[in-house]
C-alpha cells in the first residue's frame, strides 16, 4: 500500500492514493444490528428524497417572489452542503462520508449526460437558419462583447486570480461560459413561467439558439487548447477523432434513426426494440465522447441535435427519459452542494475580489450586448431590457460545465478551478438567476394588455356587417360539424381556423399561416393539419360568395395556448372565437379522459382571458362519419336549430348570434324563451328589447317560430326542455348565463348536478351522454371588459 503522505507536494486530493472499504448492502435491517448508512444505495436514495423534499419547501416558500425552480434546487443542495446540514459532523459522516462520494457522483454524471440529451432533442436548428437581422445580431454581439470583456479583464488581472484561471486556455473557457446563455436553462424557465409561446419568449429561443450555435464552436476551441496544454501534436489527433464522432452520428446514427421514422405508421408508438437501441447508443455516444478527451454530454448532444424532433422519434425518447432525469437530476445539486461552501469565500483577499469582478464584467456585458443591438433595431425599451434579463439566466448547464473545471489541470500541480472561485461562480449564478426571474415576470407585458380596453360582441355588431369568426380546432373530427356550423350563417363571415397541436418533443412553439408559409417537414405533427386546411379551402371555394377563410397552426404547450387564441383573436378583430369540446361519455376508451381534461382546461382558460365573446361548441357525433379532407361542405339538407332563451347577456348573445342565421335558405329556427312566474328578473327590460327586436325582424319568415314558457323553478325548466328534445334539431343554442340572478332561478336546484361549469348549467345538461340525440351544442358567453386579467390562473402545470 502506498501512503498519500509520499505525494504531500500535491496539492490536489486525487493525486493521493488511499484506501477506500467498498460498504456492501446490510443483511440485517434497522432492528437487527444493521446499519442503512453503511451502504451507498440506501444513502444515495435518501439523498433523492431530501433533495426532493427541500427543493419543493424552498419553491413555495420563494414562489411569491417569482423565483424559477433552478434557485429552489441549487439552494436544496447547498443547504445539505457544508454551508448547512454539513457542518454537523454526525449528519456529514452518516450521509457524506469520505469512501461515499464515488457512487452519488457517477450517478450525477449520468443525470447530466441523459438531462443534456433530452434538452438537445428539443432543440430546432433550423431556427438558426431562419433567424431574423435582430435575432442574429442580438445573438452574436451578445455573445461578442461578454467574450471580449471578460478576456480583457482576465488579462488584466492575469497576476492576481488563481493561477489556473490565470492561462488563456481558461480565460478563454471562462469567457465562452459567460458568453452563452444554455438554451436549455432559457426553455426550462420560460416554461416555468409560461413565457414560452409570447413573443418575447419565441424571440429570446431564437437568439438562445444562436449563442448556443457560436458557442458550441468556442467550448470545442477551449476543449483542443486544454487537450493540446502540454503537447501540440495531440490537436491533430483530437480534431480527427471529434470528426469520426462526427461522421458516426451523421452518416450512421441519424440514418438509422430516420429509417425507423419512416417504418412507424403515424399515430403508432415506435418499437421498443427501436427504443432500447436508440438509448444504448446514447450511452455510447457518452463513453465515446468522454474517451476522445472531449467531456461526456457532448457525443450525446451531438447525437441529440441530429436525431429528427417532433413524434414519433423525438416525442417518445423525451417521455422514456424525462422521468429518469427528473429522479437522478437532485444528485447533481447534492454534488454541487458539497463543493460549495460560503464559508471559504474571502473578499480580504484580491483574487476573490479579481475573480469575482470578472465574473461580474460578463453579465454585464451579456446584458448589454443583447439590449443594445435590439434598441438599434428600434425594439420598444421595455421589450429590450426583458430580453437582456432572459439572456441573463443560469442554471443547470453552468453548473455541468463547472463541475467539469474541476476535473482539468491547468498544470501538473494546479487545478483550473479551486473550491474557492467555485463557490463564487455558483453563488453568481444563483444571485444573477435570482434577479432575472422576477424582474422578467414583471417586466413581460403580454399583447392584450395594451388591446383590453373595448367591448366585442355579436349583440353590438349590425345585422349585415362582416362578422370576424376565430375558429378552433383540435382534431379531424372537429372539423365536418364546425364547418356545417360556418355554413349555417347568412350574414358575411370572415373566418380564421386555428388548428391548435400539443407541443411535444421539442422547445420552440411554432405559429404557422398557411397563407405565407408551408409546413416543413421538421415537426411531423404539423402534417395533422394538411387535410384540416385543405377542407377549410375547399369550403372556401364553393362558398366564395360571403365566407373567406384564413388557416393558421398552433404547436404550443397546452397550459399557455390561450395567449396563441387571444392573440390571433386582437389582431383579426374577432367578435367570436369557437372552441370544440368532446364531452366525457359513460364508457371511457382510449384516451379519451385525457382528452376530456385537456380541452376542458384550454376551454376554460380561453372563457378567461377572451377578448371577445366566446362561443363552446359540441359535436355529438352526428357529423363524425365523414373524414375533413373528403367532408362536402356545399350544404343543402335542412338544418334545424333551436334557441334557449333564459335571460341575461350570455342569451342576448345566442339570440344576436341566431338572428345571423335566420336568412339561410335551409335553416329553419325555433326560439323559445323561459321566464319566471314570479316575473323576477333584473335584466327584463334589456332581454325584453332583444326579444322584440329578434321578434320584429323574423315577423314574416316562415321558417322562424316563436314560443314563451313559464316556469317556476329548475326542475320545471328541465322538463320542458326535455319535451323540445323530439330529435328533429341539429343544433342547440344557448347562453352560459353566468352570473345572472334571473337564469340561477331558472335554473334553480340544478347547479349541484352541473360537471361542467364552463358550460353553465342548462348547456351542461343539453351536451351531456343522458341528453338523447345527437344534436350539437353551441353554448354562448358575451365578452365583458374586466379590466386588468391576471397571467396563469387556468394554465397550472400541476
Amino acid at each position: 500500500m502506498a501512503s498519500s503522505s509520499n505525494f504531500s507536494t500535491f496539492p490536489d486530493y486525487r493525486n493521493h492514493i488511499t484506501c477506500r472499504f467498498m460498504g456492501k448492502m446490510p443483511q440485517n435491517g434497522l432492528f437487527f444490528g444493521g446499519n442503512p448508512f453503511y451502504a451507498p444505495f440506501p444513502r444515495i436514495l435518501l439523498m433523492i428524497a431530501l433533495v426532493t423534499i427541500l427543493t419543493r419547501i424552498v419553491h413555495f416558500l420563494l414562489r411569491p417572489l417569482k423565483q424559477p425552480r433552478v434557485v429552489a434546487e441549487i439552494i436544496a443542495g447547498i443547504i445539505l452542503g457544508p454551508s448547512g446540514l454539513s457542518q454537523n459532523k454526525t449528519f456529514a459522516n452518516a450521509m457524506f462520508p469520505k469512501n461515499g462520494t464515488l457512487e452519488y457522483q457517477t450517478m450525477s454524471i449520468l443525470a447530466m449526460m441523459l438531462f443534456i440529451f433530452v434538452i438537445g432533442l428539443r432543440m430546432d436548428t433550423m431556427m438558426v437558419k431562419n433567424a431574423e437581422k435582430k435575432v442574429l445580431c442580438a445573438g452574436l454581439f451578445g455573445m461578442a462583447l461578454p467574450f471580449l470583456l471578460v478576456c480583457t479583464a482576465a488579462l488584466y488581472y492575469h497576476g492576481w486570480i488563481n493561477p489556473g484561471m490565470s492561462s488563456i486556455s481558461s480565460a478563454v473557457g471562462l469567457a465562452s461560459s459567460l458568453s452563452m446563455t444554455g438554451f436549455m436553462v432559457i426553455y426550462l424557465i420560460l416554461k416555468e413561467l409560461k413565457l414560452l409561446n409570447s413573443d418575447i419568449g419565441r424571440l429570446a429561443l431564437n437568439t438562445a439558439m444562436v449563442t448556443d450555435a457560436a458557442g458550441f464552436n468556442a467550448i470545442l476551441l477551449f476543449e483542443t487548447m486544454k487537450q493540446s496544454a502540454h503537447d501540440k501534436s495531440i490537436i491533430l489527433k483530437f480534431m480527427t477523432s471529434v470528426a469520426w464522432l462526427g461522421a458516426l452520428v451523421l452518416f450512421v446514427l441519424r440514418p438509422m434513426a430516420s429509417w425507423v421514422s419512416r417504418k412507424t405508421l403515424p399515430g403508432q408508438p415506435v418499437s421498443q426494440f427501436y427504443v432500447v437501441v436508440l438509448m444504448v447508443s446514447v450511452l455510447v455516444m457518452g463513453f465515446l465522447s468522454d474517451f476522445i478527451g472531449a467531456t461526456v454530454v457532448e457525443g450525446p448532444l451531438l447525437l441529440a441535435l441530429v436525431l429528427p424532433d417532433g413524434p414519433p422519434i423525438g416525442t417518445t425518447l423525451v417521455a422514456r427519459t424525462e422521468t429518469i432525469v427528473e429522479l437522478l437530476m437532485p444528485l447533481v445539486y447534492v454534488q454541487v452542494g458539497q463543493i460549495v461552501d460560503v464559508y471559504s469565500v474571502n473578499f480580504s483577499y484580491r483574487a476573490s475580489r479579481a475573480f469575482a469582478f470578472i465574473v461580474f464584467v460578463g453579465y454585464v456585458g451579456k446584458y448589454l450586448g443583447t439590449v443594445l443591438p435590439l434598441l438599434y433595431f428600434k425594439m420598444p425599451l421595455r421589450d429590450s431590457l426583458t430580453l437582456g434579463f432572459i439572456m441573463g439566466l443560469r442554471g443547470q448547464v453552468e453548473l455541468f460545465t463547472y463541475l467539469h473545471w474541476l476535473d482539468y489541470k491547468a498544470s501538473i500541480f494546479t487545478r483550473m478551478l479551486e473550491k474557492e472561485d467555485f463557490t463564487l461562480l455558483v453563488l453568481l449564478l444563483l444571485l444573477i438567476t435570482a434577479i432575472s426571474g422576477p424582474m422578467i415576470a414583471i417586466m413581460d407585458r403580454p399583447i392584450y394588455t395594451m388591446h383590453d380596453n373595448k367591448r366585442r360582441t355579436i349583440e353590438q355588431l349590425p345585422p349585415s356587417a362582416e362578422l370576424h369568426m376565430l375558429t378552433c380546432i383540435y382534431n379531424q373530427e372537429n372539423v365536418p360539424a364546425l364547418l356545417k356550423l360556418l355554413d349555417a350563417n347568412y350574414a358575411p363571415i370572415a373566418a380564421y381556423a386555428l388548428h391548435l397541436v400539443e407541443l411535444t418533443g421539442r422547445a420552440t412553439p411554432m405559429f404557422i399561416s398557411h397563407r405565407r408559409q408551408r409546413i416543413t417537414g421538421n415537426y411531423k405533427h404539423t402534417e395533422s393539419s394538411k387535410p384540416i386546411v385543405a377542407a377549410f379551402k375547399n369550403y372556401e371555394k364553393e362558398t366564395s360568395e360571403h365566407v373567406q377563410i384564413q388557416a393558421f397552426t398552433a404547436v404550443s404547450p397546452y397550459n399557455t395556448m390561450y395567449r396563441d387564441i387571444r392573440r390571433l383573436a386582437l389582431e383579426k378583430k374577432a367578435c367570436l372565437v369557437i372552441m370544440p369540446f368532446q364531452m366525457r361519455c359513460n364508457k371511457v376508451c382510449d384516451n379519451q379522459g385525457t382528452t376530456y381534461r385537456t380541452e376542458r382546461m384550454v376551454n376554460a382558460a380561453v372563457q378567461s382571458h377572451a377578448p371577445c365573446s366566446i362561443g363552446i361548441f359540441i359535436d355529438k357525433g352526428r357529423h363524425r362519419t365523414r373524414a375533413a379532407s373528403s367532408y362536402s361542405t356545399h350544404y343543402v339538407a335542412p338544418y334545424r336549430i333551436i334557441v334557449l332563451f333564459l335571460g341575461g347577456p350570455d342569451s342576448r348573445e345566442a339570440l344576436a348570434y341566431a338572428n345571423r342565421m335566420v336568412g339561410k335558405i335551409n335553416v329553419s329556427m325555433s326560439v323559445v324563451r323561459f321566464e319566471l312566474s314570479d316575473g323576477n328578473n333584473e335584466d327584463k327590460r334589456e332581454d325584453d328589447e332583444a326579444v322584440q327586436l329578434f321578434v320584429t325582424n323574423n315577423l314574416k319568415r316562415e321558417n322562424v317560430v316563436y314560443n314563451k314558457v313559464v316556469v317556476k323553478d329548475g326542475l320545471e325548466t328541465v322538463s320542458v326542455i326535455r319535451r323540445l328534445n323530439d330529435g328533429k334539431y341539429d343544433l342547440w343554442i344557448v347562453g352560459r348565463g353566468k352570473g345572472v340572478s334571473s337564469s340561477a332561478a331558472l335554473v334553480r336546484g340544478l347547479s349541484e348536478w352541473s360537471e361542467n361549469c364552463e358550460l353553465g348549467v342548462v348547456g351542461d345538461f343539453i351536451a351531456s351522454p343522458d341528453f338523447e340525440g345527437t344534436a350539437s351544442v353551441l353554448v354562448l358567453q358575451q365578452h365583458v371588459v374586466s379590466g386588468t386579467q391576471e397571467e396563469g390562473g387556468e394554465g397550472d402545470d400541476s
